[in-house]
């Protein structure tokens, strides 16, 4: 069974593969750092990455959203100009 479209979109997926990234690393992070930096700096480096990650993972969405709007925007130009050509060559015809 298929989720419903309007729950699942791209920047969903992509942020829960970073908070799942996040996840996995923080034993690495707590047992590398922890012994050498103690557990308060381990755990504000902790929130750091977390923070780092999702930075990258909204400049990943902002990029594709962008991409988006320039592709809607230059299709609906393309239409006008398709639907104007179409009105001139009907005119055009008319006259003939």
């Amino acid at each position: 069974m298929k989720p419903p479209k309007e729950l699942v979109t791209s920047g969903f997926d992509t942020m829960g593969i970073v908070l799942a990234v996040w996840l996995c690393t923080l034993p690495f992070v707590g047992l590398l750092f922890t012994p050498i930096l103690g557990i308060s700096t381990t755990i504000v480096l902790a929130i750091v990455l977390l923070v780092i990650m999702l930075a990258l993972c909204w400049g990943r969405c902002m990029m594709f959203i962008g991409r988006a709007l320039l592709d809607s925007r230059h299709q609906h130009s393309v239409e006008r100009v398709s639907s104007a050509f179409s009105a001139v060559m009907g005119q055009r015809q008319g006259k003939e």
